[in-house]
């Protein structure tokens, strides 16, 4: 599977390979906090480098959306306003 390099789509690919934001919110809570797993999951699944700092503002990003979907927000705004965030 190939994916685009850059946060935002690293976020998004990250998120699916975890799971789904609703049904899988805990396991997804602790993915997007373990900044190594997403330098790895960059490097490894889509061909990558990221620094510490690019996948720390991806793991924030993607806490602010989880926590989003989680509350109720509207899936494809929540969506826009991460791809805002990394882009």
């Amino acid at each position: 599977m190939m994916f685009r390099r850059d946060p935002f789509h690293i976020l998004e690919a990250y998120i699916q390979s975890v799971g789904d934001m609703q049904q899988n919110y805990a396991q997804l809570k602790t993915a997007l906090q373990n900044i190594n797993n997403i330098i790895d999951f960059a490097e490894h699944k889509v061909g990558a480098a990221l620094e510490a700092e690019q996948a720390e503002q991806i793991s924030e990003v993607g806490l602010q959306w989880l926590e989003g979907v989680r509350q109720g927000g509207n899936m494809d705004t929540l969506r826009d306003q991460a791809k805002q965030a990394l882009d």
